[in-house]
């Protein structure tokens, strides 16, 4: 309670650009004593151990949670909780995670290989960056810049994107809207 709560929720994996998150995290963190990030996934590789070395090391440990891997009312109560969702990642298809977080009415700040990062862009549903830590650090600083009413209208761009693009019902009614048109 009264933190401005950073999430990654995902597997901790280096393909997700974890570590960048963490480098880029301990640079804007003096910004704002009530900044916290916290890190929701499985573990697959071993990376944790490292990681949290990592942020211990860098003095910002206390400020990172490892939430291990959420479920349920937990992971829906963690995207309600947050401010922002961060995927820094070197590739994504889709980015299932993105998706939960945009229907949450969550902006999104991701990296630009998160193959949906040219929707949320026009859509003004979040940010996008390069995968590097200079870029993410740049990131979460111009969001600490934007105006609260702008990162209010920003979280209502990105539930009217989930809802115009990736809500299955508005998927369907586009497939039977373009199968009509191409019987015609």
């Amino acid at each position: 309670q009264g933190k401005r709560i950073i999430l990654f929720m995902g597997r901790i994996h280096p393909k997700k650009g974890v570590d960048i998150l963490i480098e880029a995290f301990e640079q804007v963190a003096n910004k704002d004593q009530r900044l916290h990030l916290l890190i929701a996934g499985p573990d697959e590789v071993g990376l944790k151990t490292k990681l949290i070395k990592r942020a211990d090391a860098l003095g910002i440990a206390e400020r990172v949670t490892w939430a291990g891997m959420l479920r349920g009312g937990l992971k829906w109560g963690a995207y309600s909780c947050a401010e922002l969702f961060c995927l820094p990642s070197h590739q994504e298809n889709f980015g299932v995670a993105v998706a939960e977080a945009l229907a949450c009415g969550l902006p999104v700040a991701i990296s630009a290989p998160v193959n949906i990062s040219p929707e949320v862009l026009e859509a003004s549903a979040g940010l996008v960056f390069h995968d590097d830590t200079i870029s993410v650090k740049n990131c979460l600083l111009q969001w600490l810049a934007i105006r609260d009413t702008d990162r209010t209208k920003m979280g209502l761009n990105a539930r009217r994107l989930f809802i115009d693009q990736f809500d299955m019902a508005s998927v369907c009614i586009k497939l039977i809207s373009i199968l009509e048109n191409h019987a015609k």
